[in-house]
């Protein structure tokens, strides 16, 4: 079995489908750019990649997986952090480490040890001390007053939140809860029941949604499922 192969059967596996969405694309997305091919993408992206011919040349599917040996994953290891940064590599040395431990597991692939499981340097941690001033947030907020919507509402919702980009564009109308009352007092707030495949937690949270934020929310139209949505009628939402 190749290595293009033992990725093939995983991506095809129930263990893989039972992945969220958004990891089973990610996956698939990092594997093909770097490590095997991929079958479902599109012109732009083939012709895209045929350019980047430093991960053209490094890639190992059409390799046995009796012959991959360490060297060669730390060699791809090694291409993708210079190419890209230490991050990625990091983890696209992992995704393969989990195609061949799940090959070795299910395909009868008989290996000494997995060639993916070495460990790499660690990085020192950095510390961020960045943070908004009260001149950089008004100076944001004046730049999302000029952004279309639902962009502007999109935007000073996550300045009002905190929460991440990905989870609150995932908002949809039928999970936001009206008059919840809050124990112990006369208060009644807004709520949004969100699910957990939209977490990266995994977990379905209830946020509480402060009157600004409602009164961003409502000033949207219902244009279709999700609160923050153009109307796109499209499969591709152009």
């Amino acid at each position: 079995m190749t290595f293009q192969q033992a990725y093939d059967a995983f991506v095809m596996s129930s263990e893989f489908l039972r992945r969220k969405p958004d990891y089973q694309a990610n996956f698939k997305y990092r594997m093909e750019k770097y490590a095997v091919e991929g079958k479902d993408i599109s012109p732009l992206q083939t012709t895209l990649r045929q350019k980047q011919s430093v991960f053209q040349h490094n890639k190992l599917g059409s390799l046995r997986l009796s012959s991959l040996t360490e060297r060669l994953a730390r060699q791809l290891w090694s291409t993708i952090k210079d190419a890209e940064n230490h991050s990625v590599a990091k983890i696209v040395k992992s995704h393969c480490k989990v195609v061949v431990d799940w090959a070795m597991q299910n395909k009868d692939s008989q290996l000494q040890s997995n060639p993916f499981g070495f460990s790499v340097p660690r990085l020192p941690i950095q510390q961020n001390n960045a943070f908004f001033t009260d001149s950089s947030l008004k100076q944001l907020i004046e730049e999302f007053s000029f952004l279309p919507s639902p962009k502007r509402q999109f935007f000073h919702c996550v300045l009002l939140t905190g929460w991440r980009n990905g989870e609150i564009a995932k908002m949809r109308w039928d999970e936001i809860e009206y008059g919840v009352r809050v124990p112990n007092t006369n208060q009644a707030v807004a709520v949004w029941n969100s699910p957990g495949e939209s977490n990266k937690s995994n977990l379905a949270t209830r946020f509480v949604l402060t009157d600004r934020v409602v009164r961003q929310i409502e000033s949207l139209p219902r244009l279709g499922e999700y609160v923050f949505s153009y109307g796109n009628k499209d499969a591709g939402g152009a």
